[in-house]
């Protein structure tokens, strides 16, 4: 029974992801000691649920209870508000906040509603604050990132359940199953 390292969350799409690495220029530009390390573009997403370790048989049950839990979740838009570091004293991550409306908000409850009628244990008990990480201070690196205001939305209009590999290089991650939400017509 192979174990897989798993999360649930919101993909971008490159054309908002573009928009983001754009604003993140000066930031760039100004880490002259490169104490960051850059997480790629094709790794950014909203994490709805950190999953940990779960069975194959688990992860392939996972898209039914999504689907069951989501079905009158309707697909809604995210604005980004902000770059800036993560809020905790002890952490070391740039991060584009999100910001917390109450349709996300549901969304998060929606799919921690699944997971655990899965009976899925998780690790994931901090409170959620939706945020796409964008890259990590070296551990023997300090860095200062001044706040910049974000003013991008996109449109979610489906979660996906994510494999993440751990490599040297970085986490690899590749989708196991999407969920679609609904099209509103109210």
């Amino acid at each position: 029974m192979a174990v897989l390292r798993s999360f649930v969350g919101i993909s971008l799409d490159m054309t908002i992801a573009r928009q983001i690495d754009s604003a993140l220029e000066p930031i760039k530009a100004a880490d002259q000691q490169q104490s960051i390390r850059w997480v790629p573009i094709r790794n950014w997403h909203v994490t709805l649920a950190f999953l940990g370790d779960q069975t194959e048989e688990q992860l392939a049950l996972l898209p039914d209870y999504l689907a069951t839990s989501l079905f009158d979740t309707d697909e809604m838009n995210i604005r980004l508000s902000r770059i800036d570091m993560f809020p905790d004293a002890h952490s070391r991550i740039v991060a584009a906040w999100v910001a917390a409306t109450p349709e996300l908000n549901l969304l998060h409850q929606r799919v921690h509603q699944a997971v655990d009628s899965l009976g899925m244990i998780t690790d994931d008990t901090q409170a959620f604050l939706p945020h796409i990480t964008l890259g990590r201070i070296k551990k023997d690196r300090s860095a200062i990132i001044a706040s910049q205001t974000l003013s991008h939305e996109f449109r979610v209009k489906h979660i996906s359940v994510f494999q993440s590999q751990r490599t040297h290089q970085g986490s690899i991650y590749t989708t196991l199953a999407s969920v679609s939400l609904e099209t509103s017509f109210r």
